[in-house]
């Protein structure tokens, strides 16, 4: 990029999709770790105004993977990331990601991090990643082809109303009835992926929250659902073409809180396991709807 507005800072080259559709994303290394910023834009926002909790899990990835050894010539590819949420972000002011390498094995990655913005403490956050050589990975990928057809959901499913520009931003989800059970799905979109050409983690993040937010908001007659904690263990990779699904199992619910776990699956496959508490709130009594 020959001009960006954060001057001693870069960006990945090459790039990685995903992160440069919510982004871009600028880092700065140094031997504790790395300092990552990222402008705010309206497409980052959740329906009430803020900054969506799936941006913030993706910034936080970034920031802890540049932290891990992303840049040594490796790809360090994301096992397991636990995310607190503070305090809600807003348009104008860049996020800041400050992450640290806690420790550094031969097959394991560890590192601690948080999101700011002016100061004010949004996401903290600990992660593991496994280290690869990014030479060897690229080298085994296939030549490049022109992306597969993506699939699209079964007629019966319905899209997901959400208000959400980044929800819209990211790409749209729908609902329907597999054996039984109520299952979210979305298709899988060639700005999805990362510098691999496989199904980035941030945005199976983000897919996750989408549907037990979607689960919580129909289950409970739709009391605006606030992510406050989130856990994630990456299990395989995911590819372009065919849909991700997600079938969430509602744990408990109180009058302000509710439990969660789920799977993010493609054809079969388990790619993610997750698990989440989230704040209820009466959408009536907020200052802003969401």
């Amino acid at each position: 990029m020959s001009h960006h507005p954060f001057p001693g800072y870069q960006v990945y080259d090459p790039a990685d999709p995903f992160e440069d559709h919510c982004g871009p994303m600028y880092y700065q290394r140094d031997s504790q770790g790395a300092h990552c910023l990222l402008p705010t834009r309206p497409e980052h926002l959740n329906s009430g105004s803020m900054v969506h909790g799936g941006l913030l899990m993706s910034f936080i990835d970034y920031a802890l993977a540049t932290a891990a050894g992303a840049l040594d010539n490796k790809f360090a590819l994301t096992v397991s990331l636990n995310c607190s949420f503070l305090n809600a972000g807003r348009l104008g002011p860049p996020l800041e990601a400050r992450t640290r390498l806690v420790r550094s094995g031969k097959t394991l990655s560890f590192a601690r991090g948080e999101v700011l913005q002016e100061g004010n403490l949004l996401l903290s956050a600990s992660a593991v990643f496994r280290p690869i050589d990014r030479e060897r990975a690229l080298s085994q990928l296939a030549a490049p082809q022109a992306a597969p057809t993506a699939e699209t959901p079964p007629p019966d499913f319905k899209l997901v109303e959400r208000r959400s520009p980044f929800l819209k931003h990211v790409g749209d989800s729908y609902i329907g009835d597999r054996d039984g059970k109520r299952v979210v799905v979305q298709q899988t979109l060639p700005h999805m992926v990362n510098t691999g050409g496989l199904l980035h983690g941030g945005m199976l993040m983000n897919f996750a929250d989408n549907a037990f937010c979607t689960e919580i908001g129909i289950a409970t007659g739709g009391l605006a659902p606030i992510t406050t904690a989130f856990n994630a263990q990456f299990l395989s990779a995911g590819k372009l073409g065919p849909l991700i699904s997600s079938a969430v199992e509602l744990l408990r619910t109180t009058r302000t809180t509710a439990f969660v776990r789920g799977t993010v699956e493609q054809q079969g496959t388990t790619l993610l396991t997750y698990d989440a508490v989230v704040t209820l709130k009466d959408r009536a009594k907020l200052k802003e709807p969401t």
